[in-house]
């Protein structure tokens, strides 16, 4: 009876099998964790016009987002208001699901009245979502 070695060395042997049938990555299930890369826009994972933050007058809170919604369709449905400079879909950080409810900023304070009038109580991906003033301001 021969005694097999329990060194490091061949559990990596053990895990770049799992790997190659796998087609890679290894254990972590986990997908794109920065939440920067692809279609999404850069820094921070949201879509972004301005690189200053601003502030909570020109920003709406808007919740009872559908889960499948994203940064771009909020810049979409938002854009009918005003000029969009920021969307952002808050996120879980640990799974990057969406949490239901996001934050849109505009370029004037007008602009956020009008959108609140407008998209109150309208339908996105089937959601009726509220909007309503943020009360933070939006980095």
């Amino acid at each position: 009876m021969s005694c097999r070695s329990r060194s490091p060395d061949r559990y990596r042997e053990r895990d770049r099998g799992y790997d190659r049938d796998r087609g890679g990555g290894g254990y972590d299930r986990g997908g794109d964790r920065d939440r920067g890369g692809g279609d999404r826009g850069g820094g921070g994972g949201y879509r972004r016009l301005e690189q200053e933050p601003i502030p909570s007058a020109r920003v709406v809170f808007i919740g009872g987002l559908n889960f499948m919604t994203e940064e771009r369709d909020l810049q979409r449905y938002f854009g009918d208001a005003g000029k969009v400079v920021a969307a952002r879909v808050v996120r879980d950080p640990n799974n990057g699901h969406s949490r239901g409810f996001g934050f849109v900023g505009f370029a004037r304070e007008d602009e956020v009245d009008v959108a609140i009038r407008k998209m109150d109580g309208e339908e996105i991906h089937g959601r009726r979502v509220a909007v309503q003033r943020a009360k933070t301001t939006l980095y």
